[in-house]
């Protein structure tokens, strides 16, 4: 097999100087220099790399070591990715030769200690991401080598007490620094201000102390603080020393009122606030000393196990513009919890145990955006979404709501957004469309309807972008879809016709189609699609309707640019894209039997990319007469492919003015 896939790579490159071979890997369509050599059971590092590579991809394999020798002599190296190996040693001086390289990824391997000389030859390094290794020691001078890292991604270790000051000694110019097991941070031992330091995460799971009195951290815009904290103490008595400090996030369990008061009165800059594991139950004393730091602007209170808001814990959060309840327990507001938040334009209770819309969110004048998503909604009721005259977008996506009630959405005539994914509907209402006479985007995505009947958009004529993809096969009426002039995008799934459903949409660019029967059936007569403003068509199509004729009939379609169509059985006529004459991107996939004639594509001669996965292809020589002299990428996955003649490859070549590549994405089957 490898042999055989080396010789693919001889034929689908050209030959320039400096031409190569390397098994297991693959070349990027646009430049020989940038390598993939992934998911391909590799134990080390392949010998035979091109010295030239400037990336180099070696995720998921077995790798387990690198040696001094395996990188040698690839100075022009910029990104080397070694994420979800079995690395456990790297030899010294290992990276001597990568002065270019700029980026290192050795994400969730098992490398247990960073040596002194481990890093050596990595000045110029920016990026360095060792998250997921378990880490047990760090030698004192293992980042010294490291004076341009600009990020550090360094958790998920098993390192006892993580020596931050040996790492920040060495790299001043560090931008972003996640780490953790820090027990103590005290920035009067630090060697020096970190002047470039704008991001700050840290994992303290047994952290003791937080300490800052100097201007040590001028910079730092993020601070993020997790883990277990119950005897976490926070020593910051100038509020000056974290006066650009915009966004803070606090995930420490357990830590006492006394202690979270303290933080939140030393921080005066803070827009965005997230509180989390905070305990089971709220402390007013916490929410106002949070909404007594006057920029705060975002709040986000998630993982609290809250079941319910009283009248009380919001009142001094005047100010808030956003506020987010992200999984806690909550299953209801009280009427007037919301009521001083007279300023708030996005409201977002997710991941809770709402049954209904609480009557709190009404009259809240100043809403813009509200969600609630993922919550256990039933039902809509009349009054749910009273007064709220400047709400642009609702998001009522993983709900169990089985009928959109007109009457609710009465007073939403701002609304551009609805989400309502993966919900109970089993139809929309006729009336529908009159109810969003400013809707410009609509997303029903996974529910079950069985019926959308003509005239259920009416008035809608500001729709861009609709999709109405269901569980279950869908009927839909002739002409439904008049009216929606202006409509771009659509997404839909519905049972086999071969009636014009398509009428009045001038407009359309993007077309996505699930065909899909209760049961199995045969089809004879093609569906039309004679859509000129067309550019991307997509046609999935179930297993159980077998076409024995033409499925589809693309007339009239020159700007059709991309086209996908995947089905089991299919019929492919010579003819078939006749009038798409700039396609550029064909993906024909599941097909359980297909030999097309080389007439198919002759009038195709601008395509770009050609996928013919998952089609049971034995031979390739019906591209020999096919005229895909553009063709720069075409993918092969999953065929039955045994011998391939050298003339389809010459053959997809021939007439090239410049220089191509071509790709063979996948190995073969059954060899």
């Amino acid at each position: 097999m490898n042999s055989l896939f080396s010789l693919l790579f001889l034929v689908l490159l050209p030959r320039p100087s400096g031409f190569y071979s390397v098994a297991n890997c693959t070349a990027a369509i646009y430049d020989q220099n940038i390598l993939f050599c992934e998911k391909n059971g590799l134990t080390s590092i392949p010998p035979d790399l091109p010295k030239t590579a400037t990336f180099i991809s070696l995720s998921r394999n077995g790798i387990d070591k690198i040696r001094q020798t395996d990188l040698s002599g690839f100075t022009r190296l910029e990104t080397l990715s070694m994420n979800a190996n079995q690395l456990s040693q790297i030899e010294d001086w290992a990276f001597s030769d990568l002065s270019a390289l700029t980026e290192l990824r050795m994400i969730q391997n098992e490398l247990g200690h960073l040596t002194d000389n481990m890093f050596k030859g990595l000045s110029n390094l920016l990026i360095l991401d060792l998250t997921g290794n378990p880490i047990y020691s760090i030698s004192e001078f293992a980042f010294e080598p490291l004076k341009n890292l600009q990020q550090l991604y360094i958790f998920g270790t098993h390192e006892n007490n993580m020596t931050l000051i040996n790492i920040i000694s060495h790299t001043p110019s560090v931008q972003t620094l996640i780490i953790d097991d820090v027990r103590s941070l005290e920035a009067e031992l630090f060697p020096f201000p970190l002047l470039n330091l704008t991001m700050l995460h840290l994992f303290p799971v047994q952290m003791k102390k937080f300490s800052i009195h100097s201007d040590v951290l001028p910079q730092l815009k993020y601070l993020i603080l997790s883990g277990n904290g119950p005897e976490f103490e926070w020593d910051v008595s100038n509020k000056s020393v974290l006066r650009n400090l915009k966004h803070l996030e606090l995930g420490l369990a357990k830590l006492p009122t006394e202690t979270y008061e303290t933080i939140l009165q030393s921080v005066d800059s803070v827009e965005y606030l997230e509180l989390r594991t905070f305990g089971n139950l709220f402390d007013q004393r916490v929410l106002d000393a949070a909404c007594g730091i006057r920029s705060l602007q975002k709040l986000n209170l998630s993982f609290r196990n809250m079941s319910i808001l009283d009248d009380a814990l919001l009142r001094s959060c005047v100010h808030l513009r956003e506020l987010t309840f992200y999984s806690n327990a909550l299953g209801d507001l009280s009427e007037s919890s919301l009521r001083a938040l007279a300023r708030l334009t996005r409201l977002e209770i997710e991941w809770n145990e709402l049954s209904r819309v609480p009557v709190a969110v009404r009259n809240m004048s100043s809403l813009t955006h509200l969600s609630f998503q993922s919550n256990q909604i039933t039902k809509l009721q009349c009054p749910d979404f009273l007064n709220l005259p400047s709400l642009q977008e609702l998001n009522l996506n993983f709900n169990r709501i089985s009928k959109l009630k007109a009457c609710a959405f009465k007073d939403l005539k701002q609304l551009k957004v609805l989400f309502i994914e993966r919900n109970l509907l089993s139809q929309l209402d006729y009336t529908f469309g009159t109810s969003f006479p400013s809707l410009v985007r609509l997303n029903a995505d996974e529910n079950c309807l069985g019926l959308v009947q003509k005239g259920t958009f009416d008035k809608m004529m500001f729709l861009t972008d609709l999709n109405l993809k269901s569980k279950s096969a869908t009927n839909v009426e002739n002409g439904v879809f008049e009216g929606l002039s202006i409509l771009n995008a659509l997404t839909f799934s519905q049972s086999f016709q071969s009636g014009c459903v398509f009428a009045g949409l001038g407009k359309l660019q993007r077309l996505t189609l699930f065909i899909s029967s209760y049961k199995e059936m045969t089809v004879s007569e093609p569906m039309s699609f004679n859509i000129s403003s067309l550019q991307e068509l997509t046609l999935e199509v179930d297993k159980n309707v077998c076409i024995d004729h033409n499925l589809y009939s693309l007339h009239n379609m020159k700007k059709l640019k991309v086209f996908s169509l995947s089905t089991v059985c299919c019929y492919t006529p010579s003819d078939a894209f006749l009038e798409t004459p700039h396609l550029l991107n064909l993906k024909m996939t599941n097909c359980a039997e297909f030999s097309p004639h080389p007439e198919l594509f002759q009038p195709i001669t601008e395509l770009q990319t050609l996928d013919l996965s998952q089609n049971n292809i034995k031979s390739l020589d019906f591209l020999t007469g096919a005229n895909l002299t553009k063709v720069q990428k075409l993918i092969l996955t999953n065929n039955h492919l045994r011998i391939i003649n050298e003339t389809v490859f010459e053959a997809l070549k021939k007439k090239k003015k410049k220089k191509k590549s071509f790709i063979y994405t996948a190995p073969f089957t059954d060899i």
